[in-house]
């Protein structure tokens, strides 16, 4: 009796090994097939088909509601499309799950922040680009969210701490044009004319084959009657988007301050000429 017993024992283990390995292995296929979905999806997303990721991320996420990978895929996908309040809802709930396991919320906070800035709430791309300046960074992405701040601050009215936020992203980052570009609109705004300028100079230091940069600079030196510097910024702004009717319109404006008639009359020409072409 005691044999037999032993004999049904050993059976009842073998048979429970058995099963372990199985359903181990089908989790191994699942876990393997579920990895190649995520790879194909994000292949779609490097090749920029978004909405496309979006859909492949969704196909994951209905067998798998946790898989973070899937959700910050989808996420990421949906803000490429201007999707922002799905963007928003996927990356809530990433925080959500990552916060729960003792992980680290910094990106999904700086993401909350450009999705709540993009959807204009403001105060709230405020508190959570102020919770992920918290949370520490790089310095180069520190310099992006302060800039972030700054455009919530500015949209919100509050122009000394935009002003703040973007000398810090200056500082932090002082390679990069675009704080400059932000922080010259706050000076032209407020009339200071130096520090508007010193600020499009920069910019068209660190990137000169832009030609906006220069079209600005322009418009600020006309404005002052400083026609040989404007008129200098115009032509390097025709010369990097010739294209541009309104650039023949700015140095037509120029050379009349110049007393150039003839050559001001050319440009308007030109821009006419322009203004057919888009005729239907």
């Amino acid at each position: 009796m005691t044999i037999r017993l032993l004999i049904k024992h050993t059976y009842f283990i073998l048979f429970c090994v058995l099963l372990y390995a199985v359903s181990a292995a089908d989790g191994r296929s699942h876990d393997l097939e579920i990895d190649r979905q995520i790879d194909k999806a994000k292949q779609r997303a490097v090749d920029r088909d978004h909405k496309g990721a979006a859909e492949s991320f969704s196909v994951i996420l209905r067998k798998d509601p946790y898989n973070t990978q899937a959700l910050k895929g989808r996420a990421n996908a949906y803000f490429k499309i201007g999707a922002y309040e799905h963007a928003l809802s996927d990356f809530i709930t990433l925080r959500d799950i990552n916060r729960k396991r003792g992980k680290s919320t910094k990106r999904e906070n700086e993401r909350l922040a450009l999705c709540y800035l993009h959807l204009s709430d403001f105060k709230s791309a405020v508190k959570f680009y102020t919770l992920a300046i918290t949370q520490g960074e790089s310095a180069e992405r520190l310099a992006d969210m302060y800039r972030g701040r700054a455009l919530a601050y500015r949209d919100l009215g509050e122009r000394q701490k935009a002003l703040a936020d973007l000398n810090e992203s200056v500082r932090l980052n002082p390679l990069s044009d675009r704080s400059y570009k932000d922080r010259a609109v706050l000076y032209r705004d407020a009339h200071d004319d130096k520090k508007y300028e010193a600020d499009l100079t920069k910019c068209i230091d660190l990137h000169p084959e832009l030609a906006t940069n220069r079209e600005n600079r322009a418009r600020l030196y006309l404005r002052q009657k400083r026609y040989a510097l404007a008129l200098k910024d115009a032509d390097a702004a025709v010369g990097l988007q010739p294209g541009k009717a309104g650039l023949y319109a700015l140095r037509a404006e120029i050379l009349d301050g110049m007393g150039e008639k003839r050559k001001a009359a050319a440009d308007r020409d030109k821009v006419r000429a322009f203004t057919k072409e888009l005729e239907p």
